[in-house]
């Protein structure tokens, strides 16, 4: 898990670049971003969003996991 301050977190989600972090897709109310940190492979990370927006912790941290995106016809980026 990656934590990330919301100022940053925001960027990301306005389609830029954080900390080896850029921004990827986001739909279904999932931020999706690919680490730049793992250079022989592509690792994405991604967060939940509710109703568009950023959720952060009891630390004010926004958590993103691993996870294995499928990139086909129906993939939206915006």
């Amino acid at each position: 898990m990656q934590k990330m301050k919301l100022e940053y977190a925001q960027t990301l989600l306005e389609g830029g670049y954080a900390f080896g972090n850029r921004f990827f897709s986001c739909h279904d109310d999932l931020l999706v971003v690919t680490v730049d940190d793992y250079p022989y492979r592509d690792f994405y990370a991604a967060t939940k969003l509710k109703d568009g927006e950023l959720q952060v912790d009891d630390e004010g941290y926004v958590n993103f996991s691993a996870v294995n995106p499928v990139v086909d016809e129906e993939t939206r980026f915006f």
